[in-house]
């Protein structure tokens, strides 16, 4: 059943780090949230950087043995994964006019915009410890599966 759950991961891998990066950077106009600075801020910042660090564990995943993650891999892309969410859904976007917004605000009123900075930061330390572990794990896998020369 895990060998299935790795596998399942990895053929998951490219259309949902292309979709939640794109709701990172989007996703909070799908909800009704008015796009401001966020919308070029994220599109400089975190949208490159995402596609350079997903796209590198991304080709290092598709270059495993077996063709499919660890268990361990796997669990770490998930993580990854739903950090990304937390994030999109947490990240308040502003305008010149004071407006500030963030999906959840808009779902729970403005309270959120306080514990939302919070669930941001939560969200970004999860993503990067789990990216970090997921490397490790890729680079490892491959060095281990790899017959010396």
């Amino acid at each position: 059943m895990m060998e299935s759950f790795g596998r399942s991961v990895l053929l998951l891998t490219i259309p949902l780090n292309l979709l939640l990066i794109a709701w990172v950077w989007l996703g909070r106009a799908a909800f009704g949230v008015p796009w401001g600075w966020m919308f070029l801020i994220l599109l400089f910042t975190a949208v490159p950087v995402l596609l350079i660090l997903l796209g590198i564990t991304t080709f290092l995943a598709f270059r495993q043995p077996g063709r499919r993650f660890t268990t361990r891999q796997a669990f770490a892309q998930v993580a990854i994964w739903v950090a990304m969410v937390v994030f999109g859904a947490a990240i308040a976007d502003f305008d010149d006019d004071g407006h500030t917004e963030s999906v959840l605000s808009h779902w729970f009123g403005p309270g959120m915009l306080d514990a939302g900075q919070a669930i941001v930061t939560a969200a970004v330390v999860v993503a990067a410890a789990a990216w970090i572990a997921l490397l490790a794990l890729l680079i490892r896998g491959r060095r281990r599966k790899t017959p010396a020369s």
